[in-house]
């Protein structure tokens, strides 16, 4: 590892364990209902409740009533997810990884709680995950942390050599530009759907207008904030695709529920479901058309599409 790969993840850490899980306020996509059944509808088909259960109900499907007896992840934060997979015996056994020693003692604590401390085995090296010993798992698991990852193709290419022979990649993640620098296309297209919102819905509660386009961020802030958010997401899909030739992925949007609703998320209640429903039509025909934010993948040697 690099001296400047090793500065990165240090500043990572230290964002990360300063970091509280906050309490949900449909503030975020991944805290709404309505978006998070949408899609989990595009993962397994079904518009299930629960951020978890498109996952679950997907993995139950590949793993066809086996147990992965080993499992890893990388970048698990508070292994909130994998406490779940554990659960519900999806996993037997899960080698976690995780740079932020503050969320490795809340999730030790919650695992502990759970019965599951024994089924646990954590990694808290800041230095390359990649040179840990191990191998022949049934199953590396990717859960919006590796878009995280500095070099998210060599990172894969770790992920298909410690699979065992008929072991799952299984990857649901942020596979967006680098930096979330939006191509002009997405801008454009995110923009419009602002411009077609009631203007209440573009009012915060103190009365202050928010802005109908829809512009980059700061990616010098990004990487000031966090080294490692996005770092080489644009490198996730041409990855896959050439070092897993028989993956399966689908996109799960992101164009207008992760960009073009940006602080408008906690305005649209059940009064809204009607609006909501077409801005979610319209998500799906971007990321159908291959614009999209985020994306779920897998591949198992012998395994099929699933319908």
């Amino acid at each position: 590892m690099s001296e400047a790969q090793d500065s990165a993840l240090k500043a990572a850490a230290a964002h990360w364990s300063a970091q509280a899980v906050p309490e949900s306020a449909r503030s975020n996509w991944w805290e709404h209902p309505t978006i998070v059944r949408y899609v989990n509808r595009r993962t397994c088909g079904l518009p299930l409740d629960g951020l978890m259960a498109g996952d679950v109900m997907l993995l139950s499907r590949l793993l066809d009533g086996e147990t992965a007896k080993r499992g890893v992840s990388v970048g698990c934060g508070v292994a909130a997810k994998e406490l779940v997979l554990l659960r519900r015996g999806l996993v037997e056994h899960f080698d976690l990884y995780e740079i932020s020693a503050a969320r490795i003692r809340q999730a030790t604590k919650a695992a502990k709680e759970h019965g599951m401390g024994d089924r646990i085995t954590w990694h808290n090296e800041p230095a390359d995950f990649q040179t840990a010993d191990g191998g022949g798992y049934d199953l590396v698991y990717w859960n919006n942390s590796l878009h995280h990852m500095l070099d998210t193709r060599q990172a894969l290419a770790w992920s298909r050599e410690v699979l065992s022979a008929e072991g799952l990649l299984y990857m649901n993640d942020f596979v967006g530009p680098d930096r979330m620098q939006w191509p002009d296309e997405m801008l454009a297209a995110a923009t419009r759907v602002r411009e077609a919102l009631p203007p209440r819905l573009l009012q915060t509660a103190e009365g202050r207008d928010l802005p109908t386009e829809v512009a980059r961020p700061d990616p010098e802030a990004l990487a000031a904030m966090d080294p490692t958010e996005c770092a080489d997401s644009a490198a996730i899909l041409p990855a896959i695709d050439d070092l897993f030739e028989d993956a399966t992925v689908t996109p799960t949007g992101g164009v207008v529920y992760h960009l073009a609703l940006k602080g408008v998320l906690e305005r649209l209640g059940p009064k809204a479901i009607p609006l909501f429903d077409l801005l979610l039509l319209i998500d799906e025909l971007h990321a159908d058309a291959g614009m999209t934010h985020y994306a779920v993948a897998y591949n198992r040697p012998g395994l099929e599409a699933l319908a």
